[in-house]
């Protein structure tokens, strides 16, 4: 019997737009990702723990994702504002 993987956050987003850009990308990479908290409400003003978007890889594909995401041009990080 194979071992279950376990899912673990890569990165933390406070816009669905950047969350999904940076998604594409690793799926585009092959690597499987999914988004957690999109949908949930934002209000101006106030933030909180549930309006983080998380995106979660698989253990294994941790590093790879983690160097592809390093090589998103600084003009699409939120590091910036």
């Amino acid at each position: 019997m194979k071992d279950q993987q376990k899912t673990v956050v890569l990165k933390e987003f406070n816009t669905s737009t950047e969350a999904n850009i940076v998604k594409s990308m690793l799926e585009a990479n092959g690597i499987p990702c999914f988004l957690s908290n999109e949908n949930s409400v934002f209000t101006p003003g106030f933030f909180s723990a549930s309006s983080t978007i998380l995106l979660h890889v698989m253990e294994d594909d941790f590093e790879k994702a983690g160097s592809l995401i390093d090589q998103i041009p600084e003009a699409f990080s939120e590091e910036e504002s």
